[in-house]
């Protein structure tokens, strides 16, 4: 039974971080892997470090402990008398390789990671690093030495393709739990003439220059980027390495040399610092020394050219508009700001000149120009444009002064000879204490609506004209006065009555005034029923008295009037009956209900009862309330009853109960 488990990943692609190691084991750490030169490696003893997932630094191999995650890894017991190596392929094809124990008997396990765009701390945490990887029990010879789709077999996996320039690191355990009794291995990357084994890509017999790049341009400065396309080794520069020379011909002294992204002495990306005092086109820098790669091969010697640009200005702020009469504040960005000397040129600057930022106030619009010099004399030069803006003229309002009352509208115009649809617009705003006395809705740039909130006040309004450089200027004020905010109400003592009757009204209403002493008010009848649409006075204080005469339906209303002729009203209906007419009869002589009685008048009334056939068991042309039903049996019946002086006909039901 096989004790682990191999598997083979697809590649992926995160840069090699390469740091300096202290001696003792340094290539038992992923960072301080073996640079792969050869195609044979020979091992005569093993690596030791038992214990892969232990984080005591006696067990640990090398300087670095956990390198390997079991949780995301075939190898489940983490890193065992490990040892690793680091190879970038020189050509495209298949790679294989063979780890064969020198005693046959002995069990390796390995796996192998793509670092081309990562780097040896992402391994830990990053499952898709892992390109292959074997944690057979099996002992013997295991490697990527079948063909490719044929899955994993024993210790052995299949070879799998690689790109030209993709970076890996190989990781290889001794399983023995003695590795002091255990001998060493070979590793095998020659390709054979027969794949798999070693496959058809080119690792070793690396031969190829390295070259170097630079930044083509730089700013105002003395730094400058170097890029070589292979890690070279970092001892090997010096700053007699590089030399720089100026557009006339100078020499310009490289004062640092400084690695960027080396690990265990090896890198690509460099910084050079040089003496420099001006800018210019067509600098040249040249490689004049001997500078190998991790396999000996000595990079091209070589020039490149580049240009010094004065650095670029920015102003805070970019762009800037003010008003005639206003003052700005006008800054550069340069960083720090105590490494340049300023120098600032224009109209109407307040204070010193030679500050990081000025402060000007330009009557007209205006060119500001700044000259910028480093401390090292490389000097830098730009200007800003301060646009200036006449404030608009002001807008007439009309109307100017009105009145107004409470809870109606009121429409402001304002003209101006700035307001156009494109270049302006109008904010109206309230000049009185309290900013909630209106509600302002506005329609368009110059025409709005006053809808007071609050009545009996002096409303005061002002339209601010907004020119097109954001210019303000306000327009005379409209005087609005609002009128009280009057809530008529009043109470009666009956709402009908049979005429003639007597009705008291006594007034209720609410408002922003004194109801005994500061309001007009009228109280007025109207008779809907005799004769609509005719009001007649008959009172005017806070309380009043009205006797109905004739029957009908009457408005009583109350009609409530302020200092400004503003008007409301609330109104009533009382019911002026002739006569009530009854809707049961009890004929037991208990002196209640014993007769069909109309209350009111009772002269000129012809009185007809009908039991529910309809048929008339009931007549009389003069009625004086005399029916009592004492002859009919218990039911409903149905009357008529005529009005001869007016000719109205009242019909309804009767209940007839014995």
């Amino acid at each position: 039974m096989l004790r682990k488990l191999a598997f083979f990943l697809g590649i992926f692609t995160p840069c090699t971080v390469w740091a300096q190691l202290p001696p003792g084991q340094p290539q038992q750490d992923c960072i301080g892997a073996i640079p792969v030169c050869q195609g044979v490696y020979f091992e005569p003893a093993s690596y030791q470090g038992v214990n892969g997932t232990s984080t005591n630094p006696a067990d640990c191999n090398g300087l670095i402990c956990n390198e390997i995650n079991p949780a995301i890894s075939c190898l489940a017991t983490g890193e065992r008398n490990s040892v690793w190596y680091t190879f970038t392929v020189q050509g495209t094809g298949l790679f294989g390789f063979n780890i064969t124990p020198n005693i046959l008997a002995d069990d390796y396990d390995w796996a192998i990671y793509n670092l081309t765009n990562s780097n040896c701390a992402a391994i830990y945490t990053n499952a898709a690093l892992q390109v292959a990887c074997n944690y057979s029990g099996l002992p013997g010879v295991t490697g990527c030495n079948l063909p490719v789709g044929s899955g994993i077999v024993g210790q052995n996996n299949p070879v799998f393709p690689v790109v030209a320039g993709q970076t890996y690191v190989l990781v290889v355990s001794n399983f023995e739990t003695n590795p002091n009794n255990a001998n060493g291995f070979t590793i095998n990357l020659l390709p054979p003439p027969v794949i798999p084994v070693g496959g058809s890509a080119t690792i070793i017999g690396d031969t190829t220059q390295a070259r170097f790049t630079a930044d083509t341009m730089i700013y105002c400065g003395r730094t400058i980027g170097v890029r070589f396309s292979e890690r070279i080794l970092r001892d090997s520069l010096n700053n007699q390495s590089f030399r720089v020379v100026s557009p006339t011909g100078v020499q310009l002294p490289v004062t640092n040399i400084a690695c960027n992204n080396c690990v265990s002495n090896r890198g690509t990306n460099f910084t050079i610092t040089f003496l420099n005092n001006s800018s210019g086109q067509n600098y040249k820098l040249i490689l004049i020394d001997s500078i190998p790669d991790a396999c000996g091969n000595i990079a091209k010697l070589d020039t490149v050219e580049f240009d010094v640009l004065p650095r670029q200005i920015t102003f805070v702020p970019q762009q800037t508009n003010i008003c005639i009469g206003d003052n700005i504040t006008i800054a550069s960005t340069m960083f720090p700001a105590d490494t340049y000397n300023y120098s600032w040129s224009g109209p109407q600057i307040n204070g010193s000149s030679t500050n990081p930022s000025v402060f000007v106030s330009p009557q007209v619009s205006s060119f500001y120009r700044l000259q910028v010099t480093s401390l090292q004399g490389c000097i830098s030069r730009d200007s800003i444009e301060i646009k200036v803006f006449p404030l608009p003229l002001p807008g007439d309002v009309s109307p100017d002064q009105s009145n107004l009352c409470f809870g109606d509208s009121l429409r402001l115009i304002v003209t101006s000879p700035s307001i156009t649809i494109d270049s302006a617009s109008s904010i109206w705003r309230s000049l009185g204490p309290n900013e909630d006395i209106l509600a302002v809705k506005q329609v368009s740039n110059d025409t709005t609506w006053v809808v007071p909130r609050l009545g009996n006040r002096l409303i005061r309004l002002q339209a601010r004209i907004i020119s097109r450089g954001g210019c303000a200027n306000f327009s005379d004020t409209a005087r609005i006065q609002v009128g009280k905010n009057m809530i008529p109400s009043f109470e009666a003592d009956t709402l009908s009555g049979i005429v003639p009757f007597e009705v008291e009204f006594a007034d209720f209403s609410t408002s922003d005034f004194n109801r005994e002493s500061d309001a007009t008010r009228k109280w007025f009848v109207e008779n809907t029923t005799l004769n609509p649409g005719v009001r007649v006075q008959f009172g005017d204080s806070t309380w009043a008295k009205y006797r109905f005469e004739n029957f009908g339906k009457h408005r009583i209303i109350l009609q409530l009037s302020d200092q400004l002729g503003c008007t409301k009203e609330v109104e009533q209906i009382i019911d002026a009956k002739q006569f009530i007419l009854p809707n049961v009869i009890t004929p037991n002589e208990d002196g209640l209900n014993d007769r069909f009685v109309v209350l009111g008048r009772v002269s000129g009334l012809e009185l007809k009862i009908f039991n529910r056939w309809g048929r008339q068991v009931f007549s009389d042309m003069d009625y004086k309330n005399t029916f009592d039903g004492r002859e009919l049996e218990s039911g409903v019946y149905y009357f008529s009853l005529n009005d001869i002086q007016t000719g109205n006909s009242y019909t309804g039901w009767i209940q007839l109960i014995k």
